[in-house]
């Protein structure tokens, strides 16, 4: 995988650049509470300038300092997929990764749409561990973890998807072909304690850790943005 742009981690030398990094929004329920899914999965996109690896910094950008935080599995394409049915999805899936989608609830208020918050430099951290699908007994199933400074903030499983993985690559593939290298970044469990709305808010000076069943750990500080 090209490491051209800085913000760009080695996922795997097999892998492109992704094209597209497509993110599901609202796509676990609250603890304890049965919800239907909508009839379609929220969507929004994430631009490549916006990746960075582990164990730097989540720069918070001068114009928004309400940052939050939410760990999510990653899915990487592998195999080209245009109006795939759920049931061949995982044909289609070279791996599993940590993403951690950052966002800036001050910047996402300005207008309607939560692009403007979304799109900083820095605001999608991705594990270089690409952990392929054989190695993983039920992607499925897969407890997920967020911490701030050690305390445990959003806890949850991946089976509690409103849409699965396999449904999510059936819906968007019938919407805009996948391409090796693009990324479907799929959603956060809700939060614990003081953070139930699955964000986990963050200042300068913390650092966040998100654990994965099997796909290991992703870690970054957080930083105020120099000019």
């Amino acid at each position: 995988m090209s490491t051209e742009s800085p913000h760009l981690p080695d996922l795997n030398p097999l892998v492109n650049p992704p094209g597209k990094i497509i993110c599901i929004g609202m796509n676990y329920p609250a603890p304890g509470e049965a919800l239907a899914p909508p009839p379609y999965p929220v969507l929004f996109l994430k631009a490549a300038s916006t990746l960075t690896g582990p164990d730097t910094a989540i720069r918070i950008p001068g114009a928004g300092r309400r940052l939050f935080c939410e760990g999510e599995v990653a899915v990487i394409i592998g195999k080209q997929a245009k109006h795939v049915p759920a049931s061949e999805a995982w044909r289609h899936v070279v791996g599993l990764t940590i993403a951690n989608d950052v966002g800036a609830e001050d910047l996402e208020a300005r207008t309607s749409q939560w692009q403007t918050g979304k799109l900083p430099d820095t605001f999608l951290p991705v594990s270089p561990n690409l952990v392929p699908l054989s190695n993983i007994p039920d992607p499925g199933d897969l407890d997920i973890e967020l911490r701030i400074n050690g305390q445990m903030a959003l806890q949850g499983n991946s089976g509690a998807m409103l849409f699965d993985i396999p449904t999510l690559i059936a819906y968007i593939s019938g919407l805009a072909t996948l391409y090796p290298g693009d990324m479907l970044v799929t959603g956060s469990p809700k939060g614990i304690g003081d953070q139930p709305a699955g964000k986990a808010y963050v200042v300068a000076g913390d650092t966040v850790s998100i654990s994965i069943t099997g796909l290991g750990t992703l870690s970054n500080s957080v930083a105020m943005e120099v000019p």
